[in-house]
């Protein structure tokens, strides 16, 4: 199950052919039931459900922090469902902390794009999950660009092949910071 939680810059309606405005603030504030929001974006992954954003709220961070997002997240959880959440960015807005509190998120998993996060954000982000006691399960890496290559880009060739030269197998290219 995929959750949108980011209620300030929502993209799930970007990728996904669905109504902006219904979604987990819809569930929330009762308008309608939880289940009948539940979306199965792909038919031949039966097992996988999204749950948009839907309406802003006016206060993203008093809503997040309410004891209901907790009771929707237990309740998206509760036959063994393993529930992703997609959250603000923990750096610039106190919305993701705000999750961090809540006793139904169990881990994180930090996000950065290459070429923009800085590893001074990334150790931030790792700071503020140390003082939540939340342990990050992993980085993932968006924004890599690399058309034609598979495996590990970075241990390809410094230079561009030439016909005729000789490449040494041992020099590794160096990844870009």
């Amino acid at each position: 199950m995929l959750v949108e939680l980011d209620l300030r810059q929502p993209s799930f309606s970007h990728h996904f052919a669905l109504d902006p405005m219904r979604g987990i603030t819809t569930a929330l504030t009762g308008r309608e039931d939880l289940h009948d929001l539940l979306l199965q974006p792909f038919p031949q992954l039966p097992n996988f459900q999204l749950l948009p954003a839907g309406e802003l709220p006016p206060n993203p961070s008093e809503l997040l922090g309410s004891p209901a997002v907790s009771a929707l997240i237990g309740e998206l959880a509760s036959d063994d469902t393993t529930v992703v959440i997609d959250a603000p960015p923990l750096n610039p807005v106190a919305d993701a902390q705000v999750l961090l509190n809540n006793p139904a998120i169990h881990a994180a998993l930090l996000v950065g794009r290459q070429g923009y996060t800085t590893r001074d954000q990334v150790q931030r982000a790792r700071s503020i999950l140390d003082r939540h006691m939340l342990q990050p399960v992993g980085l993932v890496i968006t924004g890599v660009r690399s058309p034609g290559r598979y495996g590990y880009d970075t241990y390809g060739p410094a230079e561009p092949e030439r016909e005729g030269a000789a490449v040494n197998p041992l020099r590794a290219r160096r990844a870009p910071r």
